[in-house]
């Protein structure tokens, strides 16, 4: 069999930016709990989902963002890029933490697909009761062909 190759064709392949994973070290981790332990008024009326309980957080003098996310933005603009650069402005402005919470999200409670605003978003899981494997066995899983209880998810609603 023999195919021609015809010169109006163009191969796209899109590229999206990828993530950082990390494992806190215990310094973070012991901060995060002082953190929750001393957490603030609810911030449940700014999330997408059914969850019942959550907080806002306070980083004392910023060290969670100048200890933890600082590095993690400067490793994620050499590996990918600087998101930051794309933001339309003329003038060159600091990173900061513009919001800090947690939630506590218990049986049958689910965060839908949703985004955060700013430039960077972290998420953190400090205590996880269920595996997403045991989660799937469960019989209301049969009702979707894709079973996604108990995961984490990105979407790309665009490509670059």
């Amino acid at each position: 069999m023999m195919f021609s190759v015809h010169q109006d064709i163009k191969v796209i392949s899109p590229k999206n930016l990828g993530w950082l994973e990390k494992k806190l070290k215990s310094t973070e981790m012991d901060y995060l709990w002082k953190c929750v332990e001393n957490r603030k008024e609810s911030h449940k009326k700014d999330l997408a989902g059914n969850i019942h309980e959550s907080n806002v957080l306070v980083d004392e003098n910023d060290w969670f963002f100048k200890n933890t996310v600082v590095p993690l933005c400067q490793k994620y603009a050499e590996q990918f890029e600087n998101i930051g650069s794309h933001v339309p402005t003329n003038q060159t402005h600091p990173y900061y933490l513009s919001s800090f919470w947690v939630n506590y999200q218990k049986q049958n409670e689910f965060n839908p697909l949703h985004d955060h605003n700013g430039v960077y978003s972290f998420v953190i899981w400090m205590k996880i009761p269920t595996r997403h494997e045991d989660q799937n066995k469960n019989p209301i899983s049969s009702l979707s062909n894709a079973p996604k209880i108990s995961t984490f998810n990105f979407h790309f609603t665009h490509i670059k």
